[in-house]
């Protein structure tokens, strides 16, 4: 049986090669021929075994084992590198994920992290009748800013903020989100108004240690306005209420003054 096999190797090595003059297959007979030449392969070792049986009954056994472990160890690896590609693709989606719900310039949730981490804690306090409370954050004269010291600047004082608010949250059931622009949004679940308010008054000292300068502003350095809105959900209230009781708590901040903390009743 030896005989074909060195025949055909010999007539292959004398062969010219027509690789670089052959069309390019189809990608589904590729596909058919990655499948299929493993079982083919196999298949043939085995017939050849079992017509071995016969007359060299320890060969054609040796064969038929040869078949059955090769291809069995074949299918072994295929699985294992299917499963590694699944893996793979898996880790992938969540990185796009978290790309996705990430902001770019900051490195905390955006807007869109924000909104589905609302509902969420929003639906639980609804169940738990515990409070939730929420807090809008704007840099104060921010677009004075960004006109005097240029948008790159604009850029690290936002990042330097974002860092500054992220390290004052003692909670990691605590939820910052940048709202947009210069505005953040910060979720206090389980957090009564009391207890809202001194985590803004904290937010507020931490920032302006920062001691960034800003010529444009009253203070000379970047200091923050926030609103606090707090309430126990009840049937038929929305997380967007809160929001809204939010933000006319930060509007009365800017309007009194600015680098304050203003509650919504």
């Amino acid at each position: 049986i030896d005989v074909p096999f060195l025949v055909f190797a010999l007539l292959a090595w004398q062969a010219p090669s027509r690789l670089e003059r052959a069309p390019h297959p189809a990608p589904g007979f590729v596909r058919f021929v990655r499948s299929g030449s493993p079982l083919l392969l196999a298949l043939a070792v085995l017939i050849v075994a079992i017509l071995l049986l016969r007359t060299r009954f320890n060969l054609g056994v040796a064969g038929v084992v040869v078949a059955v472990l090769g291809y069995g160890l074949r299918s072994i690896l295929s699985q294992v590198r299917q499963s590694e590609a699944e893996e793979e693709l898996r880790n992938d989606h969540l990185a796009l994920v978290e790309l996705a719900m990430r902001d770019s310039l900051t490195g905390v949730p955006n807007r869109r992290a924000f909104e589905e981490a609302l509902a969420r804690e929003w639906r639980v306090a609804t169940r738990t009748q515990h409070p939730i409370s929420l807090l809008l954050i704007d840099v104060d004269f921010f677009k004075q800013y960004n006109d005097r010291y240029g948008h790159p600047a604009g850029d690290d004082c936002l990042r330097h903020i974002a860092a500054v608010l992220q390290q004052a949250l003692q909670r990691p059931t605590d939820i910052l989100a940048r709202y947009g622009g210069e505005e953040f949004a910060l979720i206090l679940p389980d957090t009564p108004q009391h207890g809202a308010k001194d985590v803004a008054t904290r937010l507020c000292s931490s920032v302006r240690l920062l001691d960034i300068p800003h010529e444009g502003a009253d203070t000379h350095k970047v200091t923050i306005s926030i609103g606090v809105a707090s309430t126990t959900p009840a049937n038929g209230g929305t997380p967007e209420e809160l929001v809204a009781a939010a933000d006319q708590a930060l509007y009365r901040a800017k309007h009194n003054g600015r680098n304050r903390v203003e509650q919504a009743d």
